[in-house]
């Protein structure tokens, strides 16, 4: 564990949290998806993620909301972008 996972770790340990972290790579094991799909994902908010430097930490509990069929947040459901007044066409 390097230090960046440890200080995420600690911190979430504050609130009486026990998270396991899993790097970009063992995502996508989990969820067998290609490296793009899940950074697709992670971009769009589909799967809770923290971006340090250049290395993506995606926490147990993020992964499970993902697979969650009953989630908000699940994937395979579309992303829904919000409009405003300035983007409709007159």
């Amino acid at each position: 564990m390097n230090r960046i996972e440890r200080s995420i770790l600690r911190q979430t340990k504050s609130f009486g949290a026990s998270v396991e972290i899993f790097s970009f790579s063992q995502t996508c094991e989990i969820l067998n998806v290609s490296a793009p799909t899940l950074r697709k994902y992670l971009i769009s908010g589909a799967i809770a993620g923290k971006k340090i430097g250049a290395t993506w930490y995606i926490t147990d509990d993020a992964i499970k909301t993902a697979l969650d069929p009953f989630a908000e947040n699940r994937l395979n459901q579309p992303v829904l972008r919000e409009t405003t007044i300035a983007d409709a066409s007159p």
